[in-house]
């Protein structure tokens, strides 16, 4: 069916999500193969007047590129000849569950949006001036990783330790700034799940007198592991104040019960033969 001899009486397009709606009433035959056939040539003359929609959309498009300068056309390769951007869609759809909470931002989010700073993307590699080639921008094998690895001097500055190792005292910073990385996240994500459980959720304080009982049982049961670890099993370490001595409980072997004398005899040869081979 040729869609530009179609009437779009009752007809309305909503491109963004690719919905086409005809109100226009229709006869339905009342055999099934019939009303099947019907039906379909229906739905294909309503997909065609959806695809005449779109060819125009890129029939504009191109005829807008067109009007520029031949310096200012832009042509994206990389997208196919009949692909368009859709816009925005003006059907709203009812949902099966309720519209979720804003997501609450981070520090750096929030400063970044009063600053009007613009996340931009940075591409993965760079030009290293150590190796003379190209380089990942981060982890393993990162400019950054060759040159610290190629320095083989470091310069020191006014004020600074003859004595330190500049090496070791920059992987150090290393460690200490990584360790405020994680800090600052962990806060962050504190800061952002604050005030989203109720209080019913929440599990019920502790008292005064139970934090207590808790914070002196688990010391009780570090200072046994801790004594338990010495070579003398703890038998010579300083007890702490009113703590009894604790006793380790040698296991005693169990003798079973003899029924007869063979049984008897049998066991003391056993014994004896093991007190002559030593």
């Amino acid at each position: 069916m040729n869609p530009n001899t179609t009437t779009l009486t009752n007809v309305s397009f909503d491109l963004g999500c690719l919905l086409v709606s005809n109100a226009r009433p229709l006869t339905v035959p009342e055999d099934n193969e019939s009303r099947e056939e019907f039906l379909r040539k229906e739905a294909i003359a309503n997909v065609n007047l959806l695809l005449a929609k779109l060819y125009d959309m890129k029939e504009r498009r191109d005829a807008e590129r067109e009007a520029k300068d031949e310096e200012l056309q832009i042509h994206d390769f990389e997208r196919s000849a009949f692909e368009v951007d859709l816009p925005e869609h003006t059907t709203i759809f009812p949902r099966h569950k309720k519209i979720p909470p804003p997501k609450k931002l981070t520090k750096w989010e929030r400063f970044a949006k009063e600053k009007g700073i613009m996340k931009r993307k940075r591409s993965r590699l760079v030009w290293d001036k150590t190796t003379k080639d190209w380089a990942p921008r981060w982890g393993y094998r990162s400019a950054k990783h060759n040159e610290e690895k190629a320095t083989a001097v470091i310069e020191a500055k006014p004020g600074d330790d003859p004595n330190a190792d500049p090496f070791e005292k920059r992987r150090l910073e290393k460690k200490l700034q990584k360790e405020k990385q994680n800090l600052n996240q962990m806060r962050n994500i504190k800061a952002a799940r604050k005030g989203q459980q109720n209080d019913s959720q929440l599990p019920p304080a502790k008292s005064a007198l139970e934090k207590r009982k808790h914070a002196k049982e688990s010391g009780a049961k570090l200072l046994r592991v801790a004594q338990l670890s010495t070579a003398s099993m703890g038998k010579f370490d300083n007890k702490a104040h009113k703590e009894e001595p604790k006793v380790r409980k040698k296991k005693k072997t169990q003798i079973g019960h003899i029924t007869d004398t063979s049984s008897e005899k049998r066991r003391n040869l056993e014994i004896l033969e093991r007190i002559g081979a030593k």
